[in-house]
């Protein structure tokens, strides 16, 4: 075998449908699939022993089977049987004659045991691209209690079109930009000191102003921040300033000191107008 042009003119027809079918799968996926489109295959129980398939396009294996636009199909659901359980299981049935290699696909119904306990049917998966002449490749779970039929339920995933995606994209990267201005984390200016010097300096009305931001610094020997702990006046100073922000009336701030008594925290607590002044607990 060698490569083959196929969205390319030999002047005959050549496009198979495997090779169409393998675009789809390897764009949208193998696996089974109703596409964002019409009533997307949504199925609703008529009566109790039937159930009506709307329009929409199904893919499995990169295979596409339709019902057009307004239209619909019936399927058939054997009746129920009084205070027992059964799950019946609506599949999209694959058939490929070997002799022609005529294929078409169908709906059917693989009737589940009947009991206390509902079972699912096992479906005769097989798979197309590999040269199955047959497979079954579920739609709907149909869940019966007793004559009734009780709950439909879809076994198959909605792809996300390139709109959803690109949309979705959209409102990352939205919230990515917010993040930034948001981001909790920021390295020390050329000081490496607190905003303006002072490790009180916050914002009240802000929780995400600049000045809330965790922030690095490093109190040379010899000189001090405004509101530095009274025992560090004067003293090398380095750890990262936090600011816990509850309300306008309700901030704290915590100094984590790496030197000179790694992890000991400081804290000073805001309360409506007031500060508590600094008390520190250390790491035993």
């Amino acid at each position: 075998m060698a490569l083959e042009l196929v969205t390319g003119y030999w002047g005959m027809e050549h496009v198979t449908a495997e090779q169409d079918a393998d675009l789809n799968a390897g764009i949208i996926g193998s696996g089974n699939y109703v596409l964002n489109i019409g009533e997307k295959m949504r199925a609703e129980a008529v009566s109790a022993n039937q159930v009506r398939i709307f329009d929409g396009v199904f893919m499995a294996y990169g295979r596409q089977c339709i019902l057009g636009d307004g239209e619909y199909e019936d399927v058939i659901i054997e009746n129920g049987t009084p205070g027992l359980l059964r799950n019946d299981m609506i599949v999209v049935k694959y058939k490929k004659d070997e002799e022609s290699g005529k294929e078409n696909a169908t709906f059917a119904v693989l009737k589940g045991e009947t009991g206390n306990a509902a079972k699912d049917p096992v479906p005769n998966r097989q798979d197309i691209r590999s040269g199955a002449f047959e497979s079954e490749v579920p739609i709907y779970r149909v869940k019966i209690n007793g004559l009734a039929i009780e709950k439909i339920e879809p076994l198959y995933s909605i792809p996300k079109t390139n709109d959803d995606l690109s949309n979705k994209l959209d409102k990352l990267n939205d919230k990515t930009t917010d993040l930034s201005n948001y981001d909790l984390f920021i390295p020390g200016d050329a000081m490496k000191a607190p905003p303006n010097n002072d490790f009180l300096t916050i914002s009240l009305q802000d929780r995400f102003n600049a000045l809330n931001k965790c922030h690095y610094f490093r109190q040379p020997s010899g000189t001090e921040f405004k509101m530095c702990p009274l025992v560090l006046k004067g003293k090398e100073f380095i750890g990262y300033r936090e600011v816990y922000w509850y309300a306008a009336t309700n901030v704290m701030v915590q100094l984590k000191e790496f030197h000179p008594i790694p992890g000991r925290t400081w804290s000073n607590f805001y309360n409506s107008g007031t500060w508590t002044g600094w008390k520190s607990i250390t790491p035993s």
